[in-house]
C-alpha cells in the first residue's frame, strides 16, 4: 500500500469547502485528556529499492492544554518490511523489521472544529491538527533473509556482512497531521498520518555503506493509523471568565458571573445562537443568511408584504404583487425613467439627461472637477474652469500678452535652430507664465516662409520648435506638459511676396491647453 501522497490529499480533502468557517464561539466540546487508539499500516524508505505495507497497531494518551494545544504519549508495534529484486549484491534479499516505538508528541489544531453550512453536515465538528515530537524505537531484524532467485546469474562478490546490525535501539523524530470527526461530544474518528525521520540507517538491516542502495541518508518510514479518540472524565468547557483569560483557557462570557460554564449553559447558548444576527435563533430560522439589517418575520425570511415571493429589500414594488422580470413591479413602466439614464424617475434629479450622457447614482451628469460644468459639455474636465472658456480655466491677459510677444519675438540664427540671445528674455517669459499656471499644457509650432525646398523648411520648422521646448524642460518645466511640431511653410499668416510679410511667417506659434 503507497500512502506517501497521503499528506497533500489530507489538506486538499479538508479545505474542498471555501466557505467552511472557523468557530470562535463556545459552540464545541471538550476535555482535559483524551485517549486513543488505531489500527494502520505502515512504509520505510531504506537501502532496498522496494517496501511492504505492513500492519501497525497504536495508542495514545494526550493532555489537553487547552483547546488547541495538546501533548501525550503514543505506543505503536508493527513492522517494518523491505526487499531488492533488481541489483547484483541483493537480488533477493528481503527484511522483516519487528519494530517497538515510544514517542512524545506536541499537537496544534490548525482550525479546530470546522462548521459546513450543508444540512448534513450542520451539526458536524471536524479538526484538523499537526504536530511534532520525539520517539525512542526498538528494532529486530534478526530474521534478514537471503534468497537469492537468481543464483544462477549473478555472482554475489560485493555482499559484505558487516553492513548488517540485525538489532538496535535508536530515536527518530515524528511529525503528524491528523483529522478528527467528532461522532459525539465524547468520541472522535480520526485519521493519523506520521512521517518519521530514524537516527538510524539500520532500519532495513542495512546501512548506506552498502556499495548500490537506493537511499544515501538514514532510514525512513511513515505510518497511516485509522482509530478513535475519546474524551476522559467531564466533557465541556475550560474555565473561562467574563472578558479575560485565565492561564492558558480562552475567555467567553458565563451567565453565572464568571464561574465554569455548565453543560445546560453550553445547550442554552447553542439553541439561542443566531449566525445571521437578525433575532431569529438559528434553530427556528428558515432563512439563516439574511442579509445584515434586513427586517424579517417571526420564521427568520425577510419581509414580503405583497406575497410576491420578492422580499420588499429587493422589490421595487414592495405594495404591489409583481414579476422578477421588473424588480418586483407587475409592469415595466411601473418605475419609469423618462430620461433612460438608468435611474428611475423617482430618485432621478437631474430629468431629461441626453440619451448617452453617463450620470451618478442621483441621475445627474457627471463632473469630475466639480467646476459646474458636465463632462459632456466640458472641454476640460478634469481641470476646474469656467463657462466663458467652456469648461477649461481662462487665459488671462498677461499670458494672452506673453504669448502674442513670442509669436514674432522668439528669432533664430539664420538658417539655424539656436534661440538668437535677444530673443532670450521672451522665452523666459513663457517658462514663468508655465511655473505660475501648473495646469496649463503648451504646443509649441514653428513655421517658416516659402523661400527654399519644403521638406527642408518643414524639418527646419520643427527643430525650431523643439529647440524652445529644450529650453523649456531646461529651465523646470515637465516635459509631458510640452508638445512640439514643426509645418514648415503651411499655414502662412502673410504673403511671402514682401520681406515684411516673410518674416511674420517665420514664427514660433505658442498654443495653450489643458
Amino acid at each position: 500500500m503507497k500512502f506517501r501522497y497521503f499528506l497533500p490529499v489530507l489538506l486538499l480533502a479538508v479545505s474542498f469547502e471555501s466557505d467552511a468557517q472557523i468557530r470562535l464561539d463556545p459552540f464545541f466540546p471538550y476535555g482535559k485528556w483524551t485517549v486513543g487508539a488505531g489500527a494502520g499500516f505502515s512504509e520505510i524508505y531504506g537501502n532496498l529499492s522496494n517496501t511492504n505495507s505492513e500492519p501497525v497497531l497504536r495508542v495514545s494518551v494526550d493532555r489537553n492544554v487547552n483547546m488547541w494545544v495538546s501533548y501525550g504519549l503514543e505506543v505503536q508495534r508493527g513492522a517494518l518490511s523491505d526487499y531488492a529484486v533488481k541489483n547484483t549484491w541483493t537480488n533477493g534479499l528481503s527484511v522483516y523489521n519487528q519494530i517497538t516505538t515510544v514517542a512524545l508528541n506536541g499537537k496544534v489544531s490548525l482550525g479546530e472544529f470546522f462548521k459546513y453550512p450543508r444540512n448534513f453536515f450542520q451539526k458536524e465538528l471536524f479538526g484538523l491538527y499537526a504536530g511534532i515530537g520525539i520517539g525512542y524505537m526498538n528494532n529486530n531484524v534478526s530474521n534478514i533473509t537471503l534468497k537469492f532467485k537468481h543464483q544462477d546469474r549473478y555472482t554475489i562478490n560485493d555482499y559484505d556482512k558487516s553492513n548488517i546490525n540485525p538489532k538496535t535501539s535508536n530515536f527518530y523524530m515524528p511529525y503528524n497531521l491528523g483529522f478528527n470527526l467528532h461522532l459525539t461530544r465524547r468520541i472522535m474518528f480520526n485519521i493519523n498520518y506520521q512521517f518519521c525521520y530514524a537516527f538510524s540507517d539500520y532500519l532495513d538491516g542495512y546501512n548506506f555503506k552498502a556499495p548500490v542502495a537506493t537511499n544515501k541518508y538514514n532510514d525512513m518510514f511513515s505510518i497511516l493509523s485509522f482509530g478513535a479518540n475519546v474524551y476522559l472524565g467531564k466533557v465541556g468547557f475550560p474555565e473561562k471568565k467574563h472578558g479575560h483569560t485565565n492561564g492558558s483557557s480562552l475567555a467567553y462570557p458565563s451567565t453565572t458571573g464568571g464561574m465554569v460554564i455548565s453543560y445546560s449553559e453550553q445547550k442554552q447558548l447553542m439553541e439561542n445562537f443566531d449566525s445571521d444576527g437578525d433575532g431569529i435563533p438559528d434553530r427556528l430560522d428558515k432563512c439563516p443568511n439574511t442579509p445584515a439589517g434586513v427586517p424579517v418575520d417571526a420564521t427568520g425570511c425577510p419581509l414580503d408584504r405583497d406575497g410576491d415571493g420578492i422580499p420588499d429589500y429587493l422589490d421595487k414594488c414592495p405594495d404591489v404583487k409583481g414579476l422578477t422580470e421588473f424588480n418586483g413591479c407587475p409592469e415595466k413602466n411601473m418605475d419609469p425613467d423618462t430620461d433612460g439614464d438608468g435611474v428611475p424617475d423617482r430618485l432621478d434629479k437631474c430629468p431629461g439627461t441626453p440619451a448617452g450622457v453617463k450620470v451618478d447614482a442621483n441621475g445627474c451628469p457627471l463632473d469630475r472637477d466639480g467646476d459646474g460644468i458636465p463632462d459632456y459639455m466640458d472641454k476640460c474636465p478634469d481641470v476646474k474652469g469656467s463657462k466663458e472658456a467652456d469648461g477649461c480655466p481662462v487665459v488671462g491677459e498677461k499670458t494672452k500678452k506673453v504669448l502674442d510677444e513670442a509669436l514674432t519675438g522668439i528669432q533664430f540664427e539664420t538658417s539655424k535652430d539656436i534661440i538668437q540671445k535677444t530673443s532670450i528674455p521672451i522665452v523666459d517669459n513663457v517658462v514663468k507664465v508655465m511655473k505660475d499656471n501648473p495646469s496649463y499644457k503648451l504646443q509649441i509650432n514653428g513655421y517658416t516662409d516659402n523661400r527654399g525646398k519644403p521638406e527642408a523648411n518643414r524639418s527646419l520648422s520643427e527643430k525650431r520648435a523643439i529647440a524652445v521646448m529644450k529650453y523649456l524642460v531646461n529651465h523646470g518645466i515637465d516635459q509631458s506638459r510640452l508638445k512640439a511640431a514643426g509645418f514648415g511653410q503651411e499655414k502662412p499668416i502673410s504673403t511671402n511676396d514682401t520681406e515684411e510679410g516673410r518674416k511674420q511667417n517665420r514664427r514660433v506659434e505658442l498654443i495653450v491647453s489643458f
